[in-house]
């Protein structure tokens, strides 16, 4: 299941899905769901037949009929029923591809365990629809934590785990009436100089790849490193130029430096936010935690593109994948506040 937080429905493909080309597929019980395939597969056509469901996101969309069972996600938990999307159809929502690209026999994702505030709930009008909603319902403290690795990552409900960090966490508050987890943003800065990019409502969002910042931080961003003597040094001459992340490519380094090696030479990206503490703090992400994403293949490390301009979005900044993967990233509802926790466990 893949894990967002930037949506609250959670969905599977069901056994009667012809297209989703996952493995297992979800086999419900006589009477779980209640809508009929035939007529769900128009749900985001116009309004959403009975019993049906539909939802659109940046990489693909699906339809549904609406299904109810127990849920559990690991042991420590305790199991909730909860109606979720039981995938009919869908259009580029199943990609069969690995983390680096490559094509697989099968998706690597079977579903979606939406995560995101009880307003982003599509399915209906309670929180019956809301997993995490539901658990907060049975006593756990309505707090979760997300800590993002290339493998072997963490999920957390109820706080997280201390020893997986490497310091501290910096907590910033948390967006009122916003309807995602989003908080203010300060501003972007490469290094010590500072990009602008301020943005009173950035959405913290674990189901969007990369950091899509402000037009003009963005600008500032690629110009800078399109120069960067140590971009250079790594990667060419022009290599981190405004096309490659508008192009999202991918580039290995020239001389085969490791991935510290690449973070000692290129400048750090730097994210402040206010503190609920009072003032400021700043977070300062490696390049390889930040605007770079690593990808392995064969035994070959390539560094493609982790940011982009939010124009794309509407002007929506979303802090996403690429910009949190250096913490832990605490979602604490019941303070109302999103904290950074600098972590030690991924490698």
């Amino acid at each position: 299941m893949g894990i967002d937080t930037g949506s609250t429905d959670t969905g599977v493909a069901l056994s009667t899905c012809d297209d989703c080309g996952v493995s297992p597929e979800y086999t419900p019980g006589a009477g779980s769901c209640t809508g009929n395939p035939s007529t769900c597969g128009n749900s985001c056509t116009g309004n959403s037949p009975a019993g049906c469901t539909c939802s659109e996101y940046g990489s693909g969309s699906w339809n549904a009929e609406v299904c109810s069972a127990s849920l559990s996600v690991g042991p420590e938990m305790p199991s909730v029923t909860i109606d979720f999307a039981g995938i009919t159809d869908q259009q580029q929502f199943f990609i069969p591809t690995d983390c680096a690209g490559n094509t697989v026999t099968t998706s690597l994702s079977e579903g979606i365990l939406g995560l995101g505030p009880l307003d982003l709930d599509t399915i209906g009008t309670g929180n019956s629809d809301a997993y995490f909603s539901q658990l907060v319902q049975q006593g756990i403290t309505d707090t979760l934590a997300v800590l993002l690795c290339s493998a072997n990552g963490e999920l957390w409900f109820g706080g997280y785990d201390a020893q997986y960090a490497s310091g501290s966490p910096q907590y910033t508050p948390m967006n009122q009436g916003s309807g995602y987890w989003a908080v203010g943003l300060s501003s972007v800065g490469l290094g010590t100089t500072n990009l602008g990019g301020a943005d009173s409502n950035s959405v913290v969002d674990t189901g969007t790849w990369g950091f899509y910042m402000p037009t003009a931080a963005f600008n500032a961003l690629t110009n800078a490193l399109s120069t960067d003597t140590g971009a250079t040094s790594v990667f060419g001459a022009g290599a981190m130029s405004s096309t490659f992340f508008s192009e999202g490519s991918c580039v290995e380094p020239t001389g085969g430096q490791t991935q510290s090696e690449v973070d000692a030479a290129l400048q750090p990206l730097t994210l402040t936010f206010p503190s609920t503490s009072g003032g400021s703090f700043t977070l300062s992400l490696p390049a390889t935690e930040s605007y770079l994403i690593p990808i392995t293949s064969g035994g070959v490390t390539a560094y493609c593109a982790g940011v982009g301009d939010n124009a794309q979005l509407g002007g929506q900044t979303i802090i996403g994948d690429a910009a949190l993967r250096a913490n832990i990233t605490v979602f604490d509802e019941g303070n109302g506040q999103i904290g950074f926790v600098p972590q030690s466990y991924c490698q």
